[in-house]
Formats: structure tokens, C-alpha cells, sequence
């Protein structure tokens, strides 16, 4: 199925270039937080090249296959003019909450109540993001933030490591995927489910992520250093022999959410998948029907049909798992997803002793 590339004044602006046919070395890809990246090179005279090193405003890319299925979109950020044309670099719209930073303190609120804030303080800014709070959904977990200078985008990253009111919490997930509206819910709530052929795999299998003992740290009413009573996890520890415990730093007053954010950091690092990319070969559906590599997404889960099921707990977790994020070279025809190991910012919340 063929994919169309062309650039336009602004997302609802007029179209500049249709560069379908000349486009060549073309690749999108995304992550945890939407559309990612985008790059490719295009031939042209030093003339035209300069006409379009020279465009001003945020030209809006749009990536469309032959059924309108929206493939990518971003912002056109970088253009560089190079022997035979211009090599053209492109970013999704995630890239609209790292451009202003954001000051406020919200007392005694959920998460989404901050999220819409963000998303109104955005859109007031920089009118090519949507103002719509429609795919923000509130983890019912209650707690106080205070915000100097903070970018939006670092601001979401915390929020969606913090959990919700389930058990165990649920991981979370900010970021945008088309209309550049920002979603805010549970990882994986909309994701779908995928069966594939896959190449040979890159896996490692590591301990490095391992931990199936932490407690919190956190800060008490007289903004003096506490910490959350240490949970472990008995099946982990049988099952490795070891036991490894993490000092989890959860950034907050609240000790209700530093319990929130050691369980759910727990949940994620007691039993880490192998580190793994594969590459797929083709994409079904349930029914059997074949799809584009492309469809694909972070966030969707799948099925590989040609590992065999259950060989070890381990391999078992690379046949089936969720995705991180994936990259598509069109001029080849390839597609290298990134199963989810575990959240990758949970990493940096450890804390340092």
C-alpha cells in the first residue's frame, strides 16, 4: 500500500508540497508518547532547496496511506540543504508541551485536574494544539503539586509514573497521537491486539531492572525525610534468588502516594522481561486478515505466531507483550518494534543514596 508525504502551511493550513513521489529514505517511527520522528530526503535544485530551507512558520507533515489511514503527522522542525536536495526532520506534536514552561500549584487534586490546566496553558500558547480535554481520564488519586518553571511534557512524564487508586496501580500514559489533542489514561487502555510473523530477535536477558523489594521516600509534615514500609515480592524473590530492594524517591508529601508509587514501581520491576527487538515480517488481525507493518503502534499489543508458546516464562513474555515503540522504513518495507520492558521513567525514580 502506498503512503503519501506532503507538507502544509499549518495542520489546517493549505498544502505547500506533495512530495509523494520524490521522497525517498523515508522513516517514521513512535514512542510512549505518540507520534515520535520522522525523517527523509528529498532531490531538488539549490533553488527550490532554499525555498524550502527558507519557509517560515511550523509547516505541518502528514504521512497518508490509499485508505486515509493516518500514518504520522508533526511539525516540519528541521531542513538541511545537502548535495542533490534536502534532507526534511520531523517530530510529533508530544513536541508542543516541551515548548513553554508552566508554574502553578495545584492543592488537593487528581491528576487530571492538572492535565486539562496544561492542556488549556498550551493551547493558549501556541494555537496549533487542540484545547480538547476528551482523552483525559482521572486515576482518582488525590495529591498536592507545586510547579516552577516545569516543562508540561517533564510535568506528564511524573504524573503517569504515579499510578491510580487500582490494585495493583495501573501504569499511565501522556502524549499525542492525531489532531494533536493529548491523551492522559491508563497504558494500553486503547491499544490493539496484533498477531505477526517475526524475524530473528536481538534479546538479552538481563537482571539489571530487577527489583522485587522497595519502599518509598518521601517527605513528612515537617518536610523531613520518610520512608513507606518496604513491600517485597515473595514469587520474585523464589524465583531469582536474590533479593534486590530500591529506595523509590516518589517527590511528594503525601504518604498515601508514596504507597502508590512503591507498589507500582514493584509491579513493573519484580520480574523484568528479556531486552528485545524484533523485527516483524507481516500483520494480521484477529479474523486472519492481513494489515500494513505500519499499523502498528506503541501502546498495541502483540501476538508473534511463529515463537512457540510457553518454552520458558521468559520467551514466553517476548511471544505476547506490549509495545514501546516501533520504526518503519518505507523505501524497504521493514518494521522493528520495542517490546515494553517496563515504564522507562520509573527508572530514574530510585533514589540516589
Amino acid at each position: 500500500m502506498s503512503l503519501s508525504f506532503q507538507i502544509y502551511a499549518s495542520p489546517t493550513g493549505t498544502l505547500l508540497w506533495d512530495f509523494t513521489r520524490r521522497v525517498q529514505s523515508l522513516k517514521f517511527s513512535d514512542g510512549e508518547h505518540g507520534y515520535e520522528a520522522c525523517s527523509g530526503f528529498v532531490p531538488m535544485d539549490l533553488a527550490e532547496s532554499f525555498t524550502v530551507l527558507e519557509r517560515p512558520g511550523m509547516p505541518h507533515i502528514r504521512i497518508v496511506d490509499e485508505s486515509t489511514h493516518l500514518a504520522w503527522e508533526g511539525r516540519l522542525e528541521d531542513v538541511e540543504i545537502v548535495e542533490g536536495g534536502v534532507e526534511l526532520g520531523g517530530f510529533g506534536y508530544w513536541r508542543g508541551y516541551g515548548d513553554i514552561p508552566y508554574s502553578a500549584t495545584h492543592t488537593s487534586v487528581t491528576a487530571d485536574t492538572i492535565v486539562n490546566a496544561l492542556i488549556a496553558d498550551v493551547s493558549a500558547a501556541n494555537s496549533f494544539m487542540s484545547s480538547s480535554t476528551a482523552l483525559v481520564q482521572n486515576p482518582s488519586v488525590t495529591f498536592t503539586e507545586t510547579y516552577e518553571d516545569k516543562l508540561p511534557s517533564d510535568i506528564l512524564s511524573r504524573l503517569v509514573r504515579l499510578g491510580d487508586n487500582q490494585t495493583p496501580p495501573r501504569l499511565w500514559e501522556a502524549g499525542v497521537w492525531e489532531g494533536r489533542r493529548l491523551f492522559f489514561r491508563p497504558r494500553g487502555d486503547v491499544g490493539k491486539t496484533w498477531h505477526v510473523d517475526v524475524g530473528t530477535p536481538r534479546m538479552k536477558r538481563t537482571l539489571d531492572t530487577l527489583y522485587n523489594s522497595a519502599y518509598a521516600v518521601y517527605s513528612d509534615a515537617n518536610s523531613d525525610r520518610a520512608v513507606t514500609a518496604t513491600v517485597t515480592n515473595a514469587a520474585s524473590v523464589n524465583r531469582h534468588v536474590v533479593t534486590r530492594r530500591a529506595p523509590v524517591d516518589a517527590s511528594t508529601d503525601s504518604s498515601a502516594l508514596a504507597v502508590i508509587v512503591a507498589d507500582l514501581f514493584l509491579d513493573q520491576h519484580r520480574d523484568p522481561p528479556p531486552e528485545a527487538k524484533l523485527p516483524i515480517l507481516a500483520v494480521y488481525d484477529a479474523a486472519g486478515a492481513r494489515w500494513p507493518k505500519y499499523i502498528i503502534r506503541s501502546g498495541d499489543t502483540v501476538i508473534a505466531r511463529n515463537i512457540p508458546p510457553s518454552l520458558s516464562a521468559t520467551i514466553d513474555r517476548i511471544r505476547s507483550f506490549r509495545v514501546l515503540a516501533k520504526e518503519y522504513d518505507v523505501d524497504s518495507d521493514t518494521l522493528s518494534v520495542t517490546p515494553e520492558e517496563y515504564y522507562p521513567d520509573l527508572e530514574g525514580i530510585v533514589a540516589e543514596n
